[in-house]
């Protein structure tokens, strides 16, 4: 009896990890037919938010649609504070575009809008990273909050400037 119980207990084991490499090698084959950029996708296609969001609707209208790009992270620093400001103009612009991931995401299926990929854009800003962890499928961010954490950090940096220039002269006298 014992020896039984083993012999099915093996069988189930095998078809389990069977099963799980089965599995490993589609999602393999699905994610190599994803686009993927490197870091040159910030300076070669798209140098600016706004051109990121161009592309993305680009991508998708093109026939086969391209409905998802994984890319690596953007340089520190390349939204910028005139960057959020302007991607404003875009958070509720409903027309369908390719989603953007990092390669640590695991992308949901299906396109975005201009609208979540601005969202998206701009939480990079806050977060100082691009694309951010938090992928633009996880959550579509209130326009609101996401406005007055822009806001907090444009005023963070002004009373930088201003305690900076405080405890020092802006210009010297010469005589």
């Amino acid at each position: 009896m014992s020896f039984s119980n083993s012999l099915i207990g093996l069988v189930i084991s095998w078809r389990y990890y069977l099963l799980l490499l089965l599995s490993a090698v589609i999602w393999a084959w699905i994610v190599s037919k994803e686009p993927s950029y490197s870091n040159e996708f910030f300076t070669d296609f798209a140098k600016s938010p706004e051109q990121v969001l161009e592309l993305l609707a680009k991508k998708y209208a093109q026939d086969p649609p391209v409905d998802k790009l994984r890319v690596y992270q953007a340089p520190t620093d390349w939204i910028t504070v005139q960057d959020a400001i302007n991607l404003f103009e875009y958070v509720n612009d409903k027309t369908p575009c390719a989603r953007i991931g990092s390669p640590h995401d695991s992308l949901a299926f299906g396109p975005s809008t201009i609208g979540s990929e601005a969202r998206h854009l701009i939480r990079g800003f806050i977060s100082g990273e691009y694309p951010a962890w938090n992928a633009s499928h996880f959550r579509s961010d209130d326009v609101h909050v996401l406005r007055k954490t822009v806001l907090e950090i444009v005023t963070d940096r002004i009373d930088a400037k201003i305690e900076k220039s405080s405890k020092t002269n802006a210009f010297t006298t010469i005589d």
